[in-house]
């Protein structure tokens, strides 16, 4: 994973000043905006994948699930909500037989519920092992859960705008 630290650290190095137009090993520089988030709200970090996408580490890395969240679906959402793709990898969960999981939920900001609209899972060779696609049924989440901290990284600036 590249963090956040790496990536100060590389910012100030020797060569990355020479060319400041690349953000990471040749990736654009990200937005100011985008900049401005993961400064501000992105404690675990954040990865990158090959595709220059930038997600948002939920948790700290070596859990027993390292889920991220795609930081240009966070910056999109509006004080109604927020559609978001959460990537996770389980290679340290034995309970389960996926390696990596992929879902895509919806985030009611007002009301504190989400909805599920795709979720599958994937072997270690990236073989699809389930898969959902749909609509969910809306469910109010539980405080203290793992979708309680989701939806404060889905929703925070937006339910602090909400009036």
């Amino acid at each position: 994973m590249k963090h956040w630290i790496l990536l100060a650290l590389i910012a100030t190095s020797a060569s990355a000043q020479e060319d400041d137009r690349y953000f990471y090993r040749g990736l654009p520089e990200p937005s100011p905006a985008i900049r401005e988030y993961i400064e501000r709200s992105a404690p675990f970090g954040i990865d990158f994948t090959r595709d220059g996408r930038i997600w948002v580490s939920l948790d700290p890395a070596g859990d027993r699930d390292d889920y991220s969240m795609l930081i240009e679906d966070i910056l999109a959402r509006n004080e109604w909500g927020a559609t978001v793709w959460v990537r996770g990898f389980h290679k340290r969960n034995p309970d389960v037989k996926y390696r990596t999981s992929m879902a895509r939920y919806s985030f009611d900001c007002k009301n504190k519920a989400m909805r599920t609209l795709f979720f599958a899972t994937y072997d270690a060779s990236g073989n699809v092992l389930s898969s959902f696609d749909g609509t969910g049924r809306r469910e109010t989440i539980a405080p203290g859960t793992v979708g309680d901290d989701w939806w404060e990284v889905a929703c925070r600036s937006a339910a602090a705008t909400t009036p």
